[in-house]
């Protein structure tokens, strides 16, 4: 049995102005140049407010959080295709919280008119998609 060779490959070089440097993998730019790369620069933008309101999390008061920000979208998200949950299950699904920041962000989407926040038969904080 004979094996077929495989294709080569042409390198490929940046596509960043006067760069040429050889690429990996085939990609357009080099590592110099990845922010000419439009999707590139959208998922560090979303990585960057993820981070912002991770941190925010933390920090802010309910009054302060973005209720229009990606993790308020992300609690949003999944209790519109779960239904209600806990706050510590919200804090396990949105990996970027812990269950007090899921708590902050539980009240400010309550007070946004987005959310009813209530109790399970032991104490614990649910909230439901209104």
């Amino acid at each position: 049995m004979t094996r077929k060779p495989k294709p080569t490959v042409s390198p490929r070089y940046c596509e960043a102005g006067v760069c040429g440097k050889p690429t990996q993998g085939g990609k357009p730019f080099c590592p110099d140049h990845l922010f000419s790369n439009a999707y590139a620069r959208k998922v560090f933008a979303v990585n960057e407010a993820v981070e912002r309101d991770a941190e925010g999390a933390k920090t802010k008061t309910p009054e302060e959080l973005d209720v229009t920000g990606v993790i308020a979208t992300e609690i949003l998200r999944t209790l519109s295709q779960d239904g209600q949950k806990t706050i510590e299950k919200i804090a396990q699904d949105v990996n970027y919280l812990d269950s007090e920041g899921a708590e902050r962000y539980a009240i400010a989407l309550e007070r946004a008119g987005l959310v009813k926040v209530g109790r399970t038969s032991r104490g614990a904080m649910t909230l439901k998609l209104l």
